[in-house]
């Protein structure tokens, strides 16, 4: 079998458990999308098309030689995208910056 038989199969094997998962979420066929292609390229389109005000997906986080190498995806999507973009990040996720305690403002009298 060739790479476009391979790609082929492999849609059709993420499209059917999209399908499974969103009919379980009484997620409408139409609102249900599976595409191929790299995603900084891909997801823009199909918010233009959808004209969609809003982006939610997913991330890892890498560091180091990782991230040169790879890069982020979800950076290249944000610089894309016309549409405001939520990441929702991994419950493993640890920031590398530490958190800074916030200071809440003083009521006024």
């Amino acid at each position: 079998p060739g790479l476009l038989d391979q790609v082929r199969r492999y849609t059709a094997t993420v499209r059917a458990a999209t399908n499974r998962l969103a009919q379980r979420y009484g997620i409408p066929a139409a609102a249900r999308f599976v595409e191929t292609g790299d995603p900084a390229t891909v997801l823009p389109r199909l918010t233009r098309r959808l004209s969609s005000d809003l982006l939610v997906m997913g991330a890892v986080s890498r560091t180091g030689l990782k991230r040169l190498l790879i890069g982020s995806t979800a950076e290249r999507v944000i610089d894309e995208v016309s549409c405001d973009v939520l990441i929702v990040k991994p419950d493993s996720f640890r920031a590398a910056v530490p958190r800074r305690a916030r200071m809440l403002p003083l009521p006024v009298p």
